[in-house]
Order: structure tokens, then sequence, then C-alpha cells
């Protein structure tokens, strides 16, 4: 059965450089952003009514309910996500796919060993920088959006420009998740309150069949947060014209994932995600448009939370 949305209070967007988490034993999802020099951490109304640029030094947000009413953490969504069961085939077309099969949020990444990326075993480590902590309360995240085109997971010591594209071709990988979404609701006269380091900086009152929208976006600063393709930037043009004169003829380009490492020891090679060039586009067009490569997809760990961010 769907995701009924409009029966949410709030209907949140996640995008960008962070991993999430579902503790099963506090009953939450945790997200850590990952403050990476060259990204910004917003978060922002999707009415644009409201924007808060978070300072790195923030250390906890906390997005809590009042009156809230708990999905069935137990049975439906004993994940904390809406799940239709393993991604078959990434490679696909998913014009066709049904909502159900659009909005599963197994097409995020899963990072854990044997799931999505044979990189093996991880360790969650401290970055060499600040992370924010985000704990959802009553939450259920699921798919927002997919990844326009396929993209190809290489080794980070392999540059597929360098490759012939035979042997390029055999590190597709197809899609992932673009977007997560995030659904919360709360009963009549409850609330969903979100502080900053305990201090209170905004309340969303439930409207029945009206959710609030609301995002939490952790893109690279060059970018804007409100361009096209489900959210994702458009370049610069001073940062696309540096660009072009260090990768005048760049056929694929490297998207973030590889900075995820930053947060996690593997015991086998390390991956980056490509995305190529559209036919017939400029040397270095936006690389969010149909090419697939985006700014950072954020992906996702099982366990018992994501305390190993932020303690060695």
């Amino acid at each position: 059965m769907s995701l009924n949305h409009q029966d949410a209070t709030a209907k949140i967007r996640i995008d960008g450089l962070a991993i999430c988490c579902f503790n099963k034993q506090e009953r939450r999802w945790e997200v850590g952003f990952m403050r990476h020099d060259e990204h910004e951490f917003i978060l922002r109304w999707a009415d644009n009514t409201q924007a808060l640029a978070i300072p790195a030094e923030a250390r906890v947000i906390r997005i809590e309910t009042v009156n809230g009413e708990t999905p069935d953490y137990d049975k439906e969504f004993s994940e904390g996500f809406f799940d239709a069961g393993p991604i078959v085939n990434r490679k696909r077309n998913t014009d066709g796919l049904t909502t159900e099969e659009k909005e599963n949020f197994r097409w995020a990444m899963n990072l854990d060993e044997g799931a999505d990326v044979p990189h093996g075993t991880i360790t969650i480590k401290p970055p060499p920088y600040p992370v924010t902590m985000v704990y959802i309360s009553d939450a259920v995240f699921y798919t927002n959006a997919i990844t326009p085109e396929n993209m190809f997971l290489l080794p980070l010591v392999d540059d597929p420009n360098k490759m012939s594209s035979k042997a390029v071709d055999r590190r597709l990988y197809g899609k992932t998740a673009d977007e997560i979404g995030v659904d919360i609701k709360c009963a009549v006269r409850g609330r969903i309150k979100i502080t900053v380091d305990d201090k209170e900086v905004a309340s969303m009152e439930h409207r029945p069949g009206r959710p609030w929208g609301m995002e939490l976006m952790n893109m690279r600063i060059d970018h804007n947060h409100g361009g096209p393709g489900h959210g994702h930037m458009v370049m610069a043009p001073a940062a696309a014209a540096a660009v072009a004169v260090e990768e005048p003829a760049a056929l694929y380009q490297q998207g973030d994932f590889q900075i995820y490492y930053d947060s996690l020891d593997v015991t086998g090679d390390k991956y980056a995600l490509w995305g190529k060039r559209p036919p017939g586009a400029a040397a270095v067009p936006s690389p969010f448009g149909m090419s697939g490569r985006t700014d950072c997809n954020t992906p996702w760990v099982a366990g018992d939370g994501l305390s190993g961010m932020t303690s060695g």
C-alpha cells in the first residue's frame, strides 16, 4: 500500500552529503550531516518563507513531535522506511514504475557490507571536520526522486576518462535515490518542533490535508539549492568556467560519493560514482542535468545509530 503524503503533518526532503540510519532501539531516524568545507547545510521551508543556514558548530538538530502519531515500527515499517523489496534492476527505465516502486527507500544506496557497494565491512568514524546530527521522531523515510540516468561505480583509483568505453560499461551501476522523502504525522492539535542545540527555532502545527514542506540540503556552496532537477543545483558561471579550463573534454564527471569515506573505514576498495556527459552538451555542462551525476546522494546504513560519526 502506498503512502498517503497528504495525511502527513510535514513532508521533508533530504539531499546532499549525509548518512542516515534508523535507530531501532531509540525508534528514531538519525541523519549525520557531514560539514565538509565545500558544502553548505541549509534548512528551508518549501514555500521559501524561511531558510536557516546551519552553522558548522551546530551539534544537534531535533525534529520532534508533540502529540505525534508513531508509525508501525513493529510491522509495516520495521526498518523505519517504506520497503517494497530489493531493487532487482537499478538500470531499468523508471518511467513505468508504480508509485510504490518509485518510493521504495531501497533506491537509496546501502553502505553496509554485502549490500550495494562492494567495499567490504564498514566501520563508522568521525570525519576530519564537524558533523551535525539530526534526530527525527515519528518519521517514515522513502525515495522522493530517482536519478534520471544510470551512473557508473568505479574503484576510486580509476578514471573512466582514461579507460575504454567497454571497460567503463562493465562498471555501469544504475540509478539511486536522488532525494529522500520523510513523512511525519501528528494528531489533531499536535505539532512538530525543531530545535538547534536545544533552542527551538520553528514549529509546525498539524493542518489536516495541508502538510508543511521542508528541506534539509547539504550541497556544494557554489551551487544553487533551488535549481532544477528535483532540487539539485546549477553550477555557478565562474565555477563552470574554472572547471572548463581544467577539464575541456571530460566525457565522465565524478560525483561526491567518495567523500563518505571520510566517515567510513572499509576493508576493501573505495569507490566513486560517475555520470556520463550528455551527447552534444558543452564540454562542462551543469553536471546536475540529465547525466545522472548529482552533488552527493544520501546513503544509509543499518545498525544501532550513528554515534560513531561524532565519537571515536
